[in-house]
């Protein structure tokens, strides 16, 4: 950057100093002045002095970042950790895909019998037609019409058939709220799919792997978390340095460090869910298992992905 001295510059002496005079005002009253400038000169420095490079690599590396960190959201919630391929066999028959919180299933019929036998514990003496209101169905109840339309006298006080038909309508009434509920928060049956994948990883060949799964997830969810704290971290490094890698060694080693823990827990996903993989295959008949690769999904190849993005990452910080 040129600057431009001035033509002369007086002193608070009285001592006037040429163009030429930078030693004369270094050395004599003109220090504050020349102060003044070298402080301007270094906060200049200080965000001016980063070329269109360095704004690039900041760009690219908070990209790449988020992109890990919307891939990884994806796959923890998705349905494709294990994806049945080719010819179904006996323990997988009734299974389509299955992921860390839902299963989905091959046949409808499979989930709803499902579901008709998780409500077996609300007794129903009548058989109720779901498909309309049970406040419709209790409506009718109280205004029936005789076949020419007429409204015949509703029951007598005394009659014996009225009290077990009004406990009746209340315990379809109290089932149909029940499955809305159990709908909401477990997955609709009617889809196809639900939130029963616990019954699906605990019985597998015989072998229960629900462990593994709840080690998944426990994992994955910290390396989203780790990877979003990481990112904030590294833009206030960005801010306080003017450089994502931070130039303060203290905040370049926080960062490093929430790198290299992200790097272990997508590491620890990956070799949970393979060791599943492994030993269902052990598990399996002879020939049943012949081919894995047909029961490994999206979601597991993703986070295969991101855990070795997330090594090129810690590799980039520590250069």
């Amino acid at each position: 950057v040129a600057v431009a001295w001035p033509s002369t510059i007086t002193s608070d002496a009285g001592t006037t100093c040429g163009t030429s005079a930078k030693t004369c005002c270094t050395h004599t009253e003109g220090q504050p002045l020349l102060e003044a400038r070298e402080r301007g000169f270094r906060r200049r420095g200080r965000t001016d002095g980063m070329g269109c490079c360095a704004w690039f690599g900041i760009l690219v590396y908070v990209t790449l970042n988020l992109a890990v960190l919307l891939l990884a959201t994806v796959a923890i919630a998705g349905n494709y950790w294990v994806d049945v391929r080719g010819q179904p066999t006996a323990a997988t028959a009734t299974v389509r895909n299955a992921g860390l919180w839902h299963v989905c299933w091959n046949v409808e019929s499979t989930s709803e019998s499902r579901s008709q036998q998780d409500a077996e514990g609300v007794p129903i003496s009548i058989s109720v037609n779901h498909d309309g209101s049970w406040f419709d169905q209790w409506k009718d109840w109280w205004k029936p019409e005789d076949s020419d339309g007429s409204e015949p006298d509703l029951p007598a006080p005394d009659d014996v058939e009225a009290e077990p038909r009004v406990r009746n309508y209340l315990e379809a009434g109290a089932n149909s709220f029940y499955e809305d509920l159990k709908s909401f928060f477990r997955g609709n049956p009617s889809n196809g799919c639900s939130g029963d994948v616990e019954d699906v990883y605990r019985d597998i060949w015989g072998s229960d792997y629900w462990g593994y799964v709840q080690a998944t997830r426990a994992f994955s969810i910290a390396f989203a978390s780790v990877a979003l704290i990481k990112l904030f971290v590294a833009l206030w490094v960005w801010y306080r340095n003017s450089n994502p890698l931070g130039k303060s060694v203290g905040a370049k080693r926080l960062v490093l460090i929430m790198a290299f823990v992200q790097f272990l827990f997508g590491l620890v996903v990956v070799g949970v869910f393979t060791a599943l993989y492994i030993q269902v295959a052990h598990s399996a008949p002879e020939g049943i298992m012949d081919h894995p690769q047909d029961y490994w999904g999206w979601c597991y190849w993703a986070f295969v992905g991101i855990a070795g993005v997330s090594l090129i990452d810690m590799i980039v910080l520590c250069c």
